[in-house]
C-alpha cells in the first residue's frame, strides 16, 4: 500500500500560506510581499484576510499544542513559545 502523506493534511492554500508565514516569523511587510509574489496580479484584500484568519487559527492551535508539550516534557522551549504567543495576543 502506497500512501501520499502530502494530501493527509488540510492541504488548503490559505492554511498552507498562513502556516509558512507563521512558522517563519514573517513580519507584516514581509507577509504582504510574500503574498504578492505568490498570487501575482490576483492578490487582493480578500486573499490577505483569508490568510490572516488562518494565521489566527494557527496561533490558537500552537498555543494549546505548546501547553500540552510543556506539560508532558517541562522543556523551557515550549514555555517560551507559550509566553511569546501570550504577549502577541495580549
Amino acid at each position: 500500500i502506497l500512501k501520499n502523506f502530502e494530501c493527509a493534511n488540510i492541504n488548503y492554500t490559505y492554511f498552507d500560506l498562513a502556516s509558512f508565514i507563521y512558522e517563519n516569523n514573517i513580519d507584516e511587510k514581509g507577509k504582504i510581499e510574500f503574498l504578492k509574489s505568490y498570487f501575482g496580479s490576483s492578490f487582493n484584500s480578500l486573499k490577505l484576510k483569508r490568510v490572516d484568519i488562518f494565521a489566527r487559527f494557527l496561533e490558537g492551535y500552537y498555543y494549546y499544542l505548546y501547553q500540552y508539550l510543556y506539560n508532558i516534557t517541562q522543556r523551557d522551549i515550549y514555555k517560551e513559545k507559550i509566553e511569546k504567543i501570550e504577549e502577541k495576543i495580549g
